[in-house]
């Protein structure tokens, strides 16, 4: 694995979105040596005992992490607005929006 990959860390409790790096991530569950990982599906305990899964992020996995301004537009309703207009694969959308990027990343 790449440094700088994007791995997202699932465990039965928590996930962790993470740029991937061979040092070890600390968090609330203990510290993870992300070394251990050297492709996706493998799988690595943190120092104090749960195991985590390092798996390819999806594209909402991603969004969900965007920072988000005051006027985010929800998956909920980006699904309504695209489903209402007919926005479907060839169309041409045009954005004019000075936010976050989240509604093009939909």
């Amino acid at each position: 694995m790449r440094k700088g990959t994007k791995v997202l860390l699932l465990g039965t409790e928590n996930r962790y979105l993470i740029k991937y790096r061979k040092e070890k991530f600390h968090t609330k569950d203990g510290a993870i040596d992300l070394s251990k990982i050297k492709k996706f599906g493998d799988k690595v305990a943190s120092a104090k005992g749960p195991v985590f899964t390092a798996v390819e992020p999806t594209q909402f996995d991603l969004m969900k992490k965007f920072k988000r301004g005051p006027q985010i537009i929800l998956p909920k309703d980006a699904g309504l607005i695209i489903a209402e207009t007919g926005i479907g694969e060839g169309s041409k959308v045009i954005d004019a929006g000075t936010g976050t990027g989240w509604m093009v990343s939909f």
